[in-house]
């Protein structure tokens, strides 16, 4: 297969007996659990991350979103319904909750593709050292201006994280040239760039429709909001290896984007029940390993703990991906075969 870009499609010997072997789920996370363990260094992105979130500097938003978020109820509940406004009471806590623990330096943590986090999604207070050295920004424009800079930061530090990760997985041990890794870069900035644009199109028309339902009816808002999740979830699982073929294959991000979908049409309940082993093995573990406080020093045996489970699973979704590429090829090549006339 050639590494930039242009996936060969060729015909084996397993495809030409008939017998085409799909890609093993279990066998590729096992691999990518013994690769990490081999190169123990990668889980230092995560430690790293999660170690600054915890004892670093807190960007805070509560100065300047307080005010706003009580402006807003305030006019919400002139013309609010009984039920509303103990929605809205609810609301405000939770608003009350977010701003006094939100830390702007989480955006590091970029999405969809940046390095795992254990602390971004506990967001604490405290430490074992006490409570952390804390900055509340007084305008939104300079906190939007970090939100930026964090995020594409996170980008960068992201793509550097999933070649490394994706040339463990691959055992690729050709040397990579400069522009190759800036050409790489390029693409996943590219590709952040359409997501977000893509997010923003589609979630505010959604959002503003489901907010007029919750002010009509709450727990009919509520139950349209779990379907839209829902719908979007299942609409997004083609879409779930839109990356990895940047890293593998060095693909333009449309040419990774139409494998992920390809993947999707011809492996749709095989990369289905990878994503909900991934998510089930990911939730389930962090779950564990959030159990110590934010000032208990335990709390580093969940940090290390999630950085290597994070970073293997990682690593057995480019193992499974490289699998499931070969099958889907076989695939195509076996059904061209099967339709040529007889000679």
């Amino acid at each position: 297969m050639h590494h930039y870009g242009k996936i060969i499609f060729c015909m084996n010997t397993t495809a030409e007996s008939g017998a085409i072997t799909p890609p093993r789920l279990f066998a590729s996370l096992k691999a990518g659990f013994d690769a990490v363990a081999s190169h123990i260094g990668l889980i230092l992105f995560p430690v790293a991350l999660d170690a600054l979130l915890w004892f670093g500097y807190h960007l805070r938003i509560k100065t300047w979103l307080m005010p706003m978020v009580d402006s807003y109820l305030k006019l919400s509940k002139l013309s609010s319904t009984a039920e509303l406004k103990t929605l809205l009471e609810t609301s405000k806590q939770t608003w009350q909750t977010i701003a006094e623990s939100f830390n702007l330096v989480i955006f590091i943590r970029s999405y969809p593709l940046g390095i795992p986090s254990l602390i971004s999604g506990l967001q604490p207070t405290t430490t074992p050292l006490g409570v952390p050295p804390v900055i509340d920004f007084q305008s939104a424009w300079g906190s939007a201006g970090f939100m930026v800079l964090f995020t594409l930061v996170g980008i960068i530090l992201g793509a550097q994280y999933f070649f490394m990760v994706a040339r463990v997985a691959n055992r690729d041990t050709e040397h990579v040239a400069t522009r190759d890794i800036f050409a790489v870069l390029w693409q996943v900035l590219l590709f952040n760039l359409v997501f977000y644009g893509v997010v923003v199109l589609v979630s505010l028309p959604i959002l503003m429709i489901v907010t007029i339902i919750i002010m009509l009816s709450p727990a009919l808002g509520q139950l349209v909001l779990v379907a839209v999740v829902f719908i979007v979830a299942w609409l997004s699982l083609p879409l779930i290896f839109s990356t990895h073929g940047i890293f593998t294959y060095r693909q333009p991000f449309r040419a990774s984007l139409a494998t992920s979908i390809r993947l999707g049409r011809y492996a749709g309940p095989q990369i289905a029940m990878f994503a909900v082993v991934i998510l089930i093995l990911g939730t389930g573990m962090n779950m564990l390993w959030a159990v110590p406080s934010a000032d208990s020093w335990l709390l580093l045996i969940g940090i290390a703990g999630h950085a290597f489970v994070s970073t293997a699973l990682l690593a057995g979704s480019f193992i499974y991906y490289r699998s499931a590429v070969r099958w889907v090829q076989e695939v195509i090549q076996h059904r061209l075969a099967a339709q040529k006339p007889p000679v």
